[in-house]
């Protein structure tokens, strides 16, 4: 398979250790992620988030569905991502009580970061869940949560989306072709699942107080890990009534501000460092209810407003069904949380999740436009997702759709090569600009450098599917910088000792034509010499 031909280039290529990655913080005036040097960083990177049991990829053995070997993180570091956001599960911590720690879960979950950490790959710990419990068609909380609702409540689902629904003997839990009959999202209209959130939300049960409690284990285990980019709190929170959903903000200011304020402040006695990521209401797509992040003000540096754009108008595939609509879709989505985080001084942002799409022709569009969007704004992102892993609970269809790989195992190479971009991963000094063209594939960046900075920037490129034939590279002013590349993909660039601090630098990359006139008269030269032997 094609997977192969990048791991015997990572074998060449891939021949140390990242050790310890920078820990990285925010800078509260422009918005940036920033390493300890000072460096701008942006990154790239891919959801992985394995949603059933044991709620953790194959660490071990290749699998193009299911796992996340040694051999994946050598083929997305070549691919140039430098972050997975990884599913962190209450019910792997705590399956069946909130003392019950599970030292296995999480065991497997320190080696996961670990293998990302020697690769160069940061993590991102999310507690995901879509539709609240596997009893409801999806996942996040444990069992012993759900349960706590009201049995009347418990045993309605699916109502009112339905009467009833086919359930596993053994587990209870609703059978998956049962559940997959059905769009996901129809789930969270159903009483069941909302109310479990408001259940959660306002403490019932004492439910937040071990969902804080979760998330106190999580953040004692991985207080000392610069690897881990952050924690966030919980993905895609919904509304706990249909009339809240319509209410613009309601559920942001009613329930996620306190909920997320204890959870930040939990954390926080056991890790001050990590970056925490949280999210608006999934319902709140054109403005948020929210004011400030969970840790205010004082936080700014230590805190990401995380969000999610999807086009609303796609196929069962995901893929778009209009152009237009998504262009002015994606545009506006990515605009208006741009704009809501800088008015408000959220923290820093981040675009966590986008995708979800096939290898088709206008999938690939939408990854482009998206990502274009992205650059315009300095933005970092992940793609959801890499692989099928299980996923139940996706707007693709089948869940191979959005994956790396098709459901017989070949790899969607022009998918990798939609996301895999040129890109600036450090920049020494304020970027002012970057663009990438997926067509000709010329890339531009421009910034104010920093020379008290004695780290390089770094800038990664596709060699081998956008420069098959070199690369040509411009710096502006010319002599300003000098570069090297130790490592395939990755170049290096450190200002000259006559370039003066604050100079504005543009470094253009372009792709080397094939020169047919060169190839021939090489070819001509080897058979005169096998001739003349």
């Amino acid at each position: 398979m094609l997977h192969i031909i990048y791991l015997v280039f990572s074998s060449f290529f891939i021949l140390h250790s990242y050790s310890e990655l920078s820990p990285i913080q925010i800078d509260p005036l422009t918005q940036h992620f920033i390493d300890e040097y000072g460096r701008v960083r942006i990154f790239h990177g891919v959801n992985v988030v394995y949603k059933l049991p044991p709620f953790l990829p194959n660490l071990t053995d290749f699998d193009p569905q299911n796992s996340l070997t040694n051999d994946d993180l050598n083929n997305l570091h070549q691919w140039g991502f430098n972050v997975i956001r990884f599913y962190t599960s209450w019910m792997g911590v705590n399956p069946t009580s909130e003392t019950e720690i599970n030292q296995q879960y999480l065991s497997q979950l320190s080696k996961a970061v670990q293998m990302m950490e020697d690769k160069g790959i940061y993590a991102l710990l999310d507690v995901h869940q879509d539709v609240f419990s596997r009893y409801f068609c999806g996942e996040g909380v444990p069992d012993w949560v759900a349960k706590k609702l009201d049995d009347d409540v418990f045993k309605s689902f699916p109502m009112p989306v339905a009467a009833n629904i086919t359930r596993e003997s053994d587990t209870g839990y609703p059978t998956l072709e049962a559940c997959l009959a059905r769009p996901f999202f129809q789930y969270y209209i159903t009483q069941a699942v909302m109310d479990g959130f408001h259940m959660l939300y306002t403490n019932k049960h004492g439910v937040l107080d071990s969902f804080a409690s979760f998330w106190r284990t999580i953040a004692s285990t991985f207080a000392n890990r610069s690897s881990v980019l952050g924690y966030e709190l919980l993905n895609e929170p919904p509304f706990t009534k249909l009339v809240d959903a319509v209410k613009l903000g309601e559920v942001d200011r009613v329930y996620l501000t306190p909920m997320y304020k204890k959870l930040h402040d939990v954390i926080r006695q056991v890790d001050d460092k990590r970056i925490i990521f949280y999210e608006p209401c999934v319902a709140d797509l054109l403005q948020t209810g929210l004011q400030q992040g969970p840790g205010g003000v004082d936080y700014n540096n230590r805190q990401v407003f995380s969000y999610h754009v999807y086009c609303v108008d796609v196929t069962k595939q995901g893929d778009p069904k209009s152009d237009l609509v998504c262009d002015v879709d994606d545009a506006l989505l990515i605009s208006l949380r741009y704009e809501e985080a800088k008015k408000k001084k959220f923290g820093g942002m981040m675009l966590t999740e986008f995708g979800a799409i096939s290898n088709s022709t206008e999938g690939i569009k939408e990854i482009t436009r998206i990502t274009n969007i992205a650059d315009e704004y300095l933005q970092s992102w992940s793609y959801w997702q890499f692989k099928k892993y299980e996923d139940l609970t996706t707007a693709a269809s089948p869940a191979t759709t959005e994956s790396f790989y098709t459901e017989d195992g070949k790899l969607e190479i022009n998918k990798v090569r939609a996301l895999s971009r040129s890109y600036a991963q450090a920049i020494a000094g304020q970027p002012i600009s970057m663009s990438f063209d997926s067509i000709s594939f010329n890339f531009q960046l421009t910034f104010d450098i920093n020379t008290n900075i004695q780290q390089p920037t770094i800038i990664y490129i596709n060699e081998d599917l956008n420069y098959p034939h070199g690369n040509n590279i411009d710096v502006s002013p010319v002599n300003s910088l000098t570069w090297t590349s130790t490592n395939r993909n990755y170049y290096e660039f450190l200002p000259t000792t006559s370039t003066k601090n604050s100079t504005m630098i543009t470094i253009k990359i372009t792709p080397k034509t094939l020169n047919w006139f060169n190839i021939l008269w090489n070819w001509f030269k080897e058979k005169i010499s096998f001739w003349n032997k």
